[in-house]
C-alpha cells in the first residue's frame, strides 16, 4: 500500500479492524491538543456518523474518514462566521454546502470547521478575532485557509477543504509543508460557500499527497472516477515551462529549494525550458482589482469596519471606491492576457514556479507593527494570484530542503491549463514522486 496516501492507509486500517469511531476519536483527541486550528468541532455528530459507517449504513470512497472544512462553508444546523464574528456575525446554516453534501455522500465524517483569515482575504493566516494556529515550523501558517493547512500538517485530520481566490489553498499548503490543489473555477460548485469574488473563487483540498487531493477533488466535483487511483504521468516524458520571475524578489531559502527541485526533475529526465513570459507580471494588478471590486460588492452592506482586520478593511474600502470603468478594464485585460499565456504555454505540461516568494514570518514579527503586518501580507500571493487571474488550476507541493539545510517550508507550484485539472493532478503526482525520492519537502520539525 502506498504510504504517500494517508486516506488509502486509513481505509486499509478500517478494513483490518480499525473502526471509523476509533479514527474519529483519535482525531478528536489530537484536535483537543491543538485546538486553534479549529473554530468549531462537531464531536457528537462526527461520532454518530462514524458509528453509522461502522454499522455499514454509510458507504463510499471516503467512508469513515474524518475531514475538516473551512469556516466559509455551510454545514447544516451549525453557525458560520466566515472568520468575521463581530462584523459579519454568525449565521446558522439550514443545509449543507454542495461540497459538504457530496463529501458526506462519499462517506466522509465532517469533524469540524477550521480557522481562516477574516472574510478569507489575507494570505498570512492571522485573524485578530481568534488565536492564530502556527504551522509545525513555528511560523504563520498562511491563509486564508490557515486552519485547514495546520490541521493536515499536524495530523489532526488526513485531509481538509479550503478555498482559493488569490492563493488561499496553496499558500497554507506551502507554509505548512503539505499539498494543496486549486481547481479551475467552476469545476467544484461554490453554492453554500461565502463569496469573496464570483469570478475567481474556487474550492479545493489540502492533504498529504496529490493522490489524496485528487480523491477529494473528484468527490467535490461530483466525478464518477472518484474511486479510481490517480495514474501519475511518466516523468521522463514531461516538459515544463519555467518562466522568468524576476519581477518579484524571492527569498534565498525559497530560491535554493526551488532550484534544487528543478535539478532533481532534470535528473529524472524531465525537460525544463526557461523563458520570458512577460504577461505573467501583467496579470497581478488587474487580478487584485477584480478581487477587491467583487469583494466590496459582496459586502456592500458592511458599514462599520472598526473591528475588522485592518488589511481586510483597507481592501474593502479600495474595492468600494473602484470605478466601473476600471473594473471592466481589469476584466478585459485579463481576457487578453489569458489568450497570450495560452499561446506561450502550448505544448508544455505546465508551468513551474515557487508557490510563495517568501518564507513565512513569525507571528511576533507581524504583530510588531502595522507596517510589518502590511509588508508581510503584500508578499504572500504574487505567484499564486497569477494562476487565479489566468483561471488555471494549480497544485502546490512541499519542496523544502532537508532538515539541517534549512527548515523553512517552501512550496513548488505546478500550474496547469484551464479545465486541465485531471492532467495537472497526474503531472503533479509524477513531480511529487521525484521530490520525495530526492528527500525534498518530506520532513517537518
Amino acid at each position: 500500500m502506498d504510504a504517500s496516501s494517508p486516506l488509502r492507509l486509513l481505509r486499509v486500517s478500517a478494513e483490518k479492524g480499525t473502526s471509523s469511531e476509533q479514527l474519529v476519536r483519535t482525531s478528536l483527541a489530537k484536535i483537543r491538543e491543538s485546538p486553534s486550528a479549529f473554530v468549531q468541532v462537531f464531536e457528537e455528530s462526527a461520532l454518530e456518523c462514524a458509528r453509522s459507517v461502522d454499522k455499514a449504513e454509510i458507504h463510499g470512497p471516503l467512508a469513515g474518514i474524518p475531514i475538516a472544512v473551512k469556516d466559509l462553508l455551510d454545514v447544516a444546523r451549525t453557525s458560520k462566521a466566515s472568520g468575521s464574528p463581530t462584523v459579519l456575525g454568525e449565521r446558522v446554516a439550514t443545509e449543507d454546502a454542495v461540497v459538504v453534501r457530496r463529501l458526506r455522500e462519499a462517506g466522509a465524517v465532517i469533524i469540524g470547521k477550521t480557522h481562516l483569515s477574516e472574510l478569507a482575504f489575507t494570505g498570512l493566516g492571522y485573524n485578530p478575532h481568534y488565536d492564530t494556529p502556527l504551522s509545525p515550523f513555528g511560523r504563520l501558517p498562511g491563509g486564508s485557509s490557515s486552519g485547514s493547512g495546520v490541521a493536515v500538517s499536524l495530523g489532526l485530520v488526513p485531509a481538509a477543504v479550503g478555498t482559493d481566490t488569490g492563493g488561499s489553498v496553496r499558500i497554507p499548503a506551502a507554509w505548512c509543508g503539505v499539498t494543496g490543489f486549486k481547481p479551475t473555477v467552476g469545476r467544484v460548485p461554490t453554492e453554500g460557500c461565502q463569496t469573496l469574488s464570483d469570478t475567481l473563487d474556487s474550492i479545493g483540498p489540502l492533504a498529504n499527497s496529490v493522490e489524496d487531493c485528487a480523491l477529494l477533488f473528484r468527490v467535490m466535483a461530483g466525478l464518477p472516477e472518484a474511486q479510481f487511483p490517480l495514474e501519475p504521468s511518466d516523468t521522463s516524458q514531461l516538459r515544463f515551462l519555467v518562466p522568468n520571475l524576476s519581477f518579484v524578489d524571492v527569498d534565498g531559502p525559497v530560491l535554493a529549494a526551488f532550484e534544487t527541485a528543478l535539478t532533481a526533475l532534470e535528473a529524472a529526465g524531465t525537460s525544463l525550458v526557461r523563458a520570458e513570459v512577460p504577461e505573467l507580471a501583467l496579470t497581478l494588478s488587474p487580478t487584485i482589482n477584480l478581487m477587491v471590486a467583487e469583494f466590496a460588492a459582496t459586502h456592500r452592506d458592511i458599514t462599520d469596519c472598526a473591528d475588522m482586520d485592518k488589511i481586510v478593511s483597507g481592501r474593502l474600502r479600495l474595492g468600494s471606491q473602484m470605478k466601473a470603468v476600471d473594473y471592466l478594464h481589469a476584466t478585459s485585460t485579463l481576457r487578453s492576457l489569458r489568450t497570450a499565456v495560452d499561446r506561450a504555454t502550448k505544448g508544455f505540461d505546465g508551468m513551474l514556479m515557487p508557490t510563495v516568494a517568501v518564507v513565512p514570518p513569525t507571528l511576533e514579527h507581524v504583530l510588531s507593527s502595522e507596517a510589518a503586518m502590511a509588508e508581510a501580507a503584500g508578499k504572500t500571493s504574487h505567484f499564486t494570484r497569477i494562476g487565479n487571474g489566468l483561471r488555471r488550476c494549480a497544485v502546490s507541493l512541499p519542496c523544502h530542503l532537508h532538515e539541517g539545510e534549512g527548515s523553512s517550508p517552501v512550496g513548488l507550484m505546478v500550474v496547469g491549463e484551464t479545465d486541465g485539472d485531471e492532467a495537472c493532478l497526474a503531472v503533479s503526482a509524477a513531480v511529487e514522486a521525484v521530490l520525495r525520492k530526492a528527500g525534498l519537502g518530506v520532513r517537518k520539525p
